[in-house]
């Protein structure tokens, strides 16, 4: 018991902070950790690049709409082009054919 109320004073006695940075989106002001680096847009920007370099597309299936959201508060919507965000798998391929021609 003795040991559990030191953890309670010491988590009390230094609470969680963060140093915040506004980041500019397409729907106005995000504001994320500075330490917070590994995030999940990032992620797909840097892999989006690297595709891009060796001329490939990023086409993302299954997007729900909390992806939708963060896609569009990014930027990354409108980097990756709407045409290339999918509902489901199926939506994905058959659009994948219609562009090839290919049924």
């Amino acid at each position: 018991m003795v040991l559990s109320l030191i953890m309670l004073l010491y988590r009390i006695a230094r609470p969680h902070d963060a140093l915040l940075d506004d980041v500019d989106a397409a729907g106005g002001t995000v504001y994320r950790g500075v330490a917070d680096k590994a995030t999940a847009a990032e992620a797909l920007e840097t892999l989006d690049a690297d595709l891009e370099r060796i001329g490939a597309d990023l086409w993302i299936a299954r997007a729900n709409a909390p992806l939708r959201e963060l896609l569009t508060a990014t930027g990354l919507m409108k980097q990756l082009g709407a045409e290339h965000i999918f509902p489901s798998v199926r939506a994905a391929v058959v659009a994948y054919q219609a562009q090839l021609g290919t049924p």
